[in-house]
């Protein structure tokens, strides 16, 4: 089957949630406290790193671009990586059945990216939006990543 290439690829860093060692409220699907992340504290699991194409050039993305609100100045960054599904089964991110359907897809929304690149980031994964189907195949081949900035408070630099 044909495979897409990465434009000007470079290595990200994921931090994955680790919904086992996370106390959840089954009521209101969502974390007590604060979510475990593998990778983010020594000794609680592995940093995941992948070749992937990043772009913050779309409509409504930013790096690090002011909007002005009534309580200041929010610095917020909104993009998204391109990944392709061979490299994500490599790194364990995703696993086949015997068949090759997708069997277990580790990556979700929440997971946290902490470098792009050499720079070191606090994004969280937004969405996904499957993408690069060939004619006659019926399997896409690169997923991307949607992430956001949930902490834009935490401005750095001049405001």
């Amino acid at each position: 089957m044909p495979q897409p290439n990465l434009i000007h690829p470079v290595k990200i860093v994921l931090e994955i949630i680790d919904r086992d060692d996370s106390v959840f409220d089954p009521y209101a699907r969502e974390p007590v406290g604060q979510v475990v992340r593998e990778g983010e504290s020594p000794e609680s699991g592995e940093q995941i790193t992948i070749k992937a194409q990043i772009s913050y050039y779309y409509s409504g993305a930013r790096k690090d671009a002011p909007r002005w609100e009534r309580a200041g100045v929010v610095e917020e960054s909104i993009g998204y990586v391109s990944m392709r599904y061979k490299d994500m089964v490599r790194v364990g991110l995703l696993t086949l059945t015997p068949a090759g359907d997708f069997d277990v897809f580790r990556l979700k929304r929440g997971d946290r990216i902490v470098k792009l690149g050499k720079e070191t980031v606090d994004f969280y994964i937004a969405g996904f939006k499957p993408f690069a189907h060939y004619p006659g195949k019926l399997m896409q081949t690169m997923l991307e990543a949607d992430f956001t900035d949930r902490h834009p408070g935490y401005q750095q630099g001049d405001l």
